[in-house]
């Protein structure tokens, strides 16, 4: 497959007026798209990424890594190690518990590839509480007689990872790089395990804008690439088509139109596999399309929106004209996300504050003008984000974020002073998290406003985008030292 773009997308019957139209919408709607590509007739219509962020570099998946994992399975089937009605406690029958639920005992593969195993909501969260994450999934409770109900849980995808391992012998990266991601020339990408050493399944993997396209494609030609049949005949049409009616409301919403093995149905008859924060692959068969998305935005309901209603428009929308492509194009070349010039105005904001709820909020300004920022709050699910900035130039670093068993990723993190208010801008190019935040002194006292995708709340039991906290100054610490060690912010 060719990657390199094509010079302009009327090559291929895509209207450049639905990419200007598609770059107009995101930035009116604050969607903050990473990398995207645009696939049709097998070839790249178009390329986006906003800097810092690579078509090329990889990101972390969230949930787009359940169709990954639906695709092991369909190997493992392919290759009679594993049926659709094999019985989870069966292939999983040393980690069973000695009495386990009625409803556990008549779990297939096809009820947790489906989403209809009836699992608990709160699997999930309960796992990640245990060493061992199989024996604490096989000791939920199961509310519904599997294969009637909906209920989209990690959980699930997490036991068919262990079914494809324990029938393997391998975890699911290893098991699909011969298989898949070598064919593709995906050059070993990053899958995280449980402490155990199985696959998470669910979320952990990574990979660039391009490997998803690459997917994408595969999907298309029904799992052919280069002339061989990659992926197990039969298994794209089988894998993508509508098993369990989701029961989501409005109707007219992309997560009301069915769900397959790991894939969700999607309007216009299209299907896509997602995750968290708008990491998409969707395919159009119609119209021989591919549309894979690196994000980080809150909204994927909005996201889905301005998708449909420019890209898989833009081949009935008529031709720009000549001049149109070329200024489209140079747009296309300038894409980044980067903080304006500091007027020159400061303050020194070094100093512990406090708010609220056990909130903490630490700031040491170097001489050198570099701002260390630690904002940490106690909870069921402590918030501790830890990060340096600088004025004028990005900041390079690494920090671990909120993810369960995600490594600590890169970031880039700059600031500026604008009208005495400081302007403070975190990204991670391999992530969807990012982080912008504003710090207003008040005598003693500071206003901290933080938005973006995986923002921590007052709730921190989830991820909000939004939070405004006034935080007043507590008595001063050593702050140098507090911020050298981040194991010092375990404890309030």
């Amino acid at each position: 497959m060719n990657m390199k773009p094509v010079a302009y997308p009327e090559e291929l019957g895509i209207s450049s007026l639905a990419i200007e139209a598609f770059l107009d919408g995101a930035r009116d709607k604050g969607l903050d798209f990473h990398s995207v590509m645009v696939l049709r007739h097998g070839r790249v219509a178009v390329a986006l990424n906003w800097a810092p962020y690579e078509l090329t570099r990889p990101h972390t998946l969230f949930s787009l890594s359940k169709s990954f994992c639906s695709a092991a399975a369909g190997f493992a089937v392919a290759e009679g190690l594993l049926s659709y009605e094999d019985k989870v406690l069966d292939v999983l029958a040393d980690k069973a518990p000695e009495e386990p639920d009625e409803r556990l005992a008549q779990v297939t593969l096809r009820h947790l590839l489906t989403m209809s195993s009836g699992l608990e909501p709160k699997s999930d969260t309960r796992l990640l509480r245990t060493q061992d994450w199989v024996k604490r999934a096989l000791s939920c409770r199961v509310d519904h007689e599997p294969g009637t109900h909906f209920n989209y849980n990690t959980t699930s995808t997490y036991l068919v990872s262990a079914m494809v391992q324990k029938v393997t012998g391998q975890t699911v990266r290893d098991y699909l790089m011969p298989r898949l991601f070598d064919k593709l020339g995906i050059i070993k990408p990053q899958w995280e395990v449980c402490p155990m050493g199985i696959t998470a399944g669910g979320y952990g993997l990574h990979l660039s804008c391009q490997d998803i396209a690459k997917f994408g494609q595969l999907l298309l030609q029904d799992g052919v690439w280069n002339g061989e049949q990659v992926l197990p005949a039969g298994w794209v049409k089988q894998a993508t088509a509508k098993a369990i009616e989701t029961v989501q409301t409005p109707e007219d919403s992309d997560w009301a139109q069915g769900y397959g093995f790991q894939f969700w149905r999607t309007r216009g008859g299209r299907y896509r596999g997602d995750g968290m924060f708008g990491q998409i692959c969707l395919v159009d068969e119609a119209q021989d399309m591919v549309i894979a998305v690196t994000a980080g935005l809150n909204d994927m309901g909005a996201e889905m929106d301005l998708i449909k209603d420019t890209l898989l428009a833009s081949v009935a929308m008529q031709p720009a004209s000549a001049a149109r492509q070329k200024a489209v194009q140079k747009r296309m070349a300038r894409l980044q996300y980067a903080l304006p010039a500091s007027d020159g105005t400061g303050h020194d904001l070094t100093g512990s504050y406090l708010a609220a709820g056990n909130r903490r909020l630490m700031l040491d300004q170097r001489a050198d003008g570099r701002l260390v920022i630690n904002l940490y709050q106690q909870g069921r699910y402590p918030v501790n984000f830890w990060f340096t900035v600088q004025p004028g130039q990005p900041y390079r670093g690494e920090q671990a974020w909120f993810t369960p068993l995600e490594a600590p990723e890169p970031y880039v993190g700059s600031c500026s002073w604008q009208d005495g208010v400081l302007h403070v801008e975190v990204r991670m190019p391999g992530a969807p998290y990012v982080f912008t935040g504003k710090l207003t002194p008040r005598g003693r006292d500071v206003h901290l406003t933080l938005s973006g995708a995986g923002a921590p709340s007052a709730d921190t039991t989830k991820l909000l985008p939004y939070v405004q906290l006034w935080l007043r100054a507590g008595d001063r610490i050593d702050t140098t030292q507090y911020l050298a060690d981040p194991s010092l912010v375990a404890t309030p």
